[in-house]
Parts: structure tokens; C-alpha cells; sequence
């Protein structure tokens, strides 16, 4: 796969991993845990002491998504980790770190390029409901090819749901999860239109093929229903 940086919550921010990329070529950014230490003016100290040193005054105001946060960016070096960039955000009841090896790249780059994150987060929670949380295959080969066809099936899906509902729906970019609530919010909506032009029968009929959905709902309210 062709990719130049690779995006990572803090569980994954390892001294391993950021080798083994660095050793590929490869550009990282990652959150980075309040207790990872960073070298400030000769002295190890940890991120939420440092961050405690700071006051707005000394912290640049960022909008992301139409919210403002507090940032702090400094080059420095990084236990298990070498010299890095990090960023100190802060914003009411939050405060978060994030890291790079990337120390030329500025603020709302390294911001940006963190928050393309949250597709592939929304993407793995969807695979885990669709058969990857439990794998019981046992060889190499077999659990690669598990994953790819699971991967290659949520592709599908996913093209076919905004296909057969292009015509219906004006679809919006973005994440599955967002796509999915809009699809649903309209069916609902053409539903309770249904329900009220065609009065209490045809809502008996949407029950009836709900309670029993393996028999066949062609005969009801004139086939308008077919489960």
C-alpha cells in the first residue's frame, strides 16, 4: 500500500512501532499520553506538568471544525520516541498532546492530517460488528484472507447502499456512521408519510411483517408490502 503517514491513537504510541515506520519512511502522528516525557530546558518533565507551566497567553487560538482550541507547539526531544514535535491543545474539560516526527510541518497540517483518524476508527468499529472481532482461524494465510474479504464486503455494501439510494436521497460526504443515520432518518420520515396517508392498515401491515418476517407479506394491503 502507498501511503506516507500513518495516524494513531496513543494506546498504539510505542517505541517499536515509531522505529519500524521511521526505519520505512514514513511520516507519524500520533496522541501521546499525559505521562510520556519530554526534554524541556534540560529537564525530563512530564506533558501534563509542562502543559501546567503554560498559561492562553503563551498558547496560539486554532479553529477546528468550528471549534477553538488553545495550542502550543515545541520541538523537543522525547523519551522512546527522539525529537519530535508536539502539540499541547487545550480546551474547556479537555486538554490532549499530539506527536510527530515531522518537526517542519505546521500546527493545523499535523491537526489535520491526526483528525483523518476518525474515518478509519468508524470503519474498524463497523468491521468488528461484521465478523473481525472473533477470528478463529489459526494460520497466517487464512486470517489475511478472512480480512480481506471482510474488507472487500463492507466495500461493497457500502457502494451499493449509496448506489440503490442515490436517486432517493442527496447522500453527504463523510463517514459511514453519519451516511447511515441520514438513510435512516429518511426512510423513517417517507415511513411515518406512508402511515398517515394510508391510515391504521397499513401500519397493521408494516407489524404484521415485522412480527412475523419469514412469511410472506405479498397478499397484504393489495402487495404494497413485500417482505
Amino acid at each position: 500500500m502507498r501511503f506516507s503517514t500513518v495516524v494513531f491513537d496513543s494506546w498504539y504510541f510505542s517505541s517499536k512501532l515509531v522505529k519500524f515506520l521511521e526505519s520505512m519512511g514514513k511520516d507519524y502522528v500520533s496522541e501521546a499520553k499525559s505521562n510520556r516525557t519530554v526534554c524541556i530546558d534540560g529537564k525530563w518533565i512530564r506533558l501534563r506538568d509542562y502543559a501546567n507551566t503554560l498559561d492562553l497567553k503563551s498558547m496560539k487560538s486554532y479553529t477546528v471544525n468550528g471549534k477553538t482550541y488553545f495550542m502550543k507547539a515545541i520541538t523537543t526531544r522525547m523519551k522512546n520516541a527522539g525529537i519530535v514535535k508536539v502539540i499541547v491543545s487545550r480546551r474547556i474539560n479537555s486538554l490532549k498532546f499530539f506527536v510527530t516526527n515531522r518537526t517542519d510541518w505546521k500546527v493545523k497540517t499535523i491537526i489535520g492530517k491526526y483528525l483523518r483518524r476518525w474515518d478509519i476508527e468508524v470503519f474498524h468499529e463497523e468491521l468488528k460488528q461484521d465478523g473481525l472481532k472473533h477470528l478463529y482461524q489459526r494460520k497466517h494465510a487464512t486470517l489475511l484472507g478472512t480480512a480481506k474479504m471482510s474488507l472487500l464486503g463492507e466495500l461493497l455494501l457500502e457502494i451499493s447502499a449509496i448506489n440503490s439510494m442515490g436517486n432517493h436521497l442527496k447522500i453527504r460526504k463523510g463517514t459511514p456512521e453519519p451516511r447511515h443515520k441520514q438513510v435512516a432518518i429518511s426512510i423513517l420520515t417517507d415511513l411515518f408519510k406512508a402511515i398517515e396517508n394510508k391510515g391504521r392498515s397499513f401500519l397493521d401491515a408494516i407489524l404484521k411483517s415485522i412480527e412475523e418476517p419469514y412469511r410472506s407479506t405479498r397478499n397484504i394491503y393489495g402487495g404494497a408490502i413485500n417482505s
